[in-house]
């Protein structure tokens, strides 16, 4: 009974893990978008992101690259929606585009190194 009483005890622990990193990826998110969209600040938001790419480094390790990648997907999506439509091409896209991969370069290597 002590076994299975522990198999499920772990089972159990690491469901709340990843319901605790899923909740905390989807207020990230959230955070971000409101901060980006609704306050127009571009650079505050992406520091919400490192919480959930340190929880998932400390409770799952090297597999934290998926969920910083994950980030960084974000990341890029807001990239591109949040550029005005009649900015120049090679000052505003370009420039955030080549910022917004370098904050996902960053993710994945605060990810790897955890």
């Amino acid at each position: 009974m002590s076994e299975d009483s522990n198999l499920h005890g772990g089972y159990a622990t690491q469901n709340n893990k990843q319901l605790i990193l899923t909740f905390t990826i989807i207020v990230c998110v959230n955070l971000a978008i409101y901060i980006n969209f609704f306050l127009g600040i571009t650079v505050l938001y992406t520091h919400f992101f490192y919480i959930p790419i340190l929880l998932a480094g400390i409770w799952y390790q090297r597999k934290a690259v998926y969920v910083a990648l994950l980030l960084g997907v974000v990341h890029i999506m807001m990239t591109y929606f949040s550029v005005p439509i009649f900015e120049s091409p090679l000052t505003g896209v370009a420039g955030g585009f080549v910022m917004a991969g370098g904050r996902c370069a960053i993710f994945i290597v605060v990810a790897g190194t955890v």
